[in-house]
C-alpha cells in the first residue's frame, strides 16, 4: 500500500466520556434506553465537601433520581486534610464506607482551621513544604485578615481588598493582588470593583485582579497603571475550561495598553 506524500492519511481517535451521554438510548447498548436523559453541561459540583465536624458548614454531595439497578457512580477524591470520612448511602442504606489519609504527596497540608471573620473553614499548609513540592517560586496567599501575617520563605503576593491595601504593604510582601471583596477574602467573583477606591499610596509591585476582560483591561491598565493583571473567571467558556479566544484577546489588549503607556505604536502602526 502506498499513500501521496500531498495527501497522507490521518487518523483520529474517539472518547466517549461521559458514556452515558455520547451512547444515551443507543439501541445496541444495553440498558441505554433506561439511562436518564443527560443534560449538557453537566451541573458542577463544589470545589470542597466538609464533613460533620465543620458544623453548619458541614456539606453533603446528593445524588437525585430514578437509577436503574447496575448504575455505577464513579467519584473521584483529589485531596483531603489530613483524614477525611468517605461514606456513600442509597436512601438509608449505606453502601461504602471508607476512612481516607493525606498521602506524603499531601503531607504539606498542616489542619483545617476555621476563620471566624469570612465564617468558613480553610486548609492551612507548611509554605516550604507546599513549594518545595510543587517546585515554586513565590507564593499567592488568600483569606488573610488585614492584620494576620503570613510568614514564607518564599516571595509572597498577599491578596486583599481595595481598603485592605494599607493593611497589606505593612507587611511588607513581594507583591499585592488587589480583587473583588467576595464572601470568604476576595477573588472568584467575575465583577470589577470601583479602581477609585485603591488608595494613592500604593506598592510599587501591585496586581490587579477583579472581572478584567479583553473589553476592559486596557481601561484598567491605563487607570490604575498596575505592576501585573491577573483574569480568571472573565476568561473561560465553562467553570473552569478557559477559552483560547479570549485569553488570546486578553493578552493583545495588555500588550496594546503597556504599549500605548511606553508611548509605542501598536505593530503594524506608526506612532505620530
Amino acid at each position: 500500500m502506498s499513500f501521496s506524500s500531498t495527501n497522507p492519511p490521518s487518523g483520529s481517535i474517539h472518547v466517549y466520556d461521559p458514556f452515558t451521554l455520547t451512547h444515551w438510548g443507543a439501541d445496541w447498548v444495553s440498558g441505554a434506553e433506561a439511562w436518564p436523559e443527560p443534560t449538557w453541561p453537566p451541573t458542577p459540583l463544589p470545589t470542597y465537601l466538609l464533613g460533620t465536624d465543620h458544623g453548619e458548614l458541614a456539606t453533603a454531595l446528593v445524588i437525585e433520581g430514578d437509577f436503574p439497578v447496575g448504575t455505577r457512580v464513579s467519584l473521584r477524591v483529589g485531596r483531603v486534610s489530613g483524614v477525611a470520612d468517605l461514606a456513600l448511602r442509597a436512601d438509608e442504606t449505606l453502601i461504602l464506607s471508607e476512612r481516607m489519609v493525606a498521602d506524603d504527596d499531601e503531607a504539606a497540608w498542616e489542619e483545617v482551621n476555621y476563620v471566624e471573620q469570612y465564617d468558613r473553614y480553610q486548609n492551612l499548609c507548611d509554605c516550604e513544604k507546599a513549594a518545595a513540592a510543587l517546585g515554586l517560586d513565590l507564593v499567592q496567599v488568600h483569606g488573610l485578615a488585614p492584620e494576620e501575617p503570613f510568614s514564607c520563605a518564599l516571595p509572597v503576593i498577599r491578596a486583599c481588598a481595595p481598603a485592605e491595601v494599607p493593611s497589606a504593604v505593612r507587611h511588607e510582601p513581594w507583591g499585592v493582588l488587589v480583587d473583588t471583596p467576595a464572601p470568604g477574602g476576595v477573588g472568584g467573583t467575575g465583577r470589577v470593583f470601583a479602581w477609585s477606591a485603591l488608595p494613592r499610596e500604593r506598592p510599587a509591585r501591585l496586581l490587579l485582579a477583579g472581572g478584567l476582560a479583553p473589553d476592559n483591561v486596557g481601561a484598567a491598565i491605563a487607570r490604575v497603571r498596575p505592576w501585573g493583571v491577573d483574569a480568571s473567571s472573565r476568561l473561560e467558556a465553562a467553570p473552569g475550561i478557559k477559552d483560547a479566544a479570549r485569553m488570546a484577546a486578553f493578552i493583545a489588549a495588555v500588550r496594546a495598553a503597556d504599549a500605548a503607556a511606553a508611548g509605542v505604536a501598536p505593530e503594524g502602526e506608526v506612532a505620530s
